[in-house]
């Protein structure tokens, strides 16, 4: 189903919600925000990430305990990332709240076409589509957590400073 395919192909939201969120505070200009923060989602994409699979039922129709926790995570990182770029986002310096929401709404915007593709059958535009089918990069292995890992720190620490 579309949901599944969804779950199939993530870099973890958390991740795109918060470069967005940097590349708002550190440009600060909404006009090059937008391109900056769009165009940033598909490089991420391009990082070997892990693909995060779907809730797995088992033979009598119970979701599995390992399929309940991916399930759990899948619910709560993305929660929690909003939640921390609306934080950052609120309490950021004079000037920088609109470029910053900017900067997360964009580089979110990829994944929400896909989803409304996926879905709903409204088609991306076409090289919208290409750019997403050849950027996306999955690791099945620890490497594919790592490389999340190594984008995420850096750039908490940016904004938590």
């Amino acid at each position: 189903s579309c949901r599944k395919n969804l779950n199939k192909i993530k870099m973890l939201t958390s991740v795109h919600a918060l470069v967005g969120v940097a590349i708002g505070r550190a440009v600060g200009d909404t006009s090059l925000v937008i391109p900056l923060s769009f165009a940033s989602h598909y490089v991420l994409d391009a990082i070997p990430h892990y693909s995060w699979k779907p809730l797995h039922m088992t033979k009598n129709h119970m979701v599995s305990i390992d399929s309940l926790v991916r399930g759990l995570f899948d619910a709560i990182e993305p929660i929690s990332g909003l939640l921390l770029a609306g934080y950052l986002i609120i309490s950021a310096p004079g000037g920088l709240a609109m470029p910053m929401l900017m900067g997360l709404f964009f580089n979110l915007l990829p994944d929400l076409l896909v989803y409304l593709e996926w879905e709903y059958g409204i088609k991306r535009p076409f090289p919208i589509r290409q750019i997403e089918m050849a950027t996306h990069r999955h690791a099945r292995n620890v490497m594919g957590v790592l490389t999340q890992v190594v984008v995420l720190v850096p750039v908490l620490y940016y904004l938590l400073k």
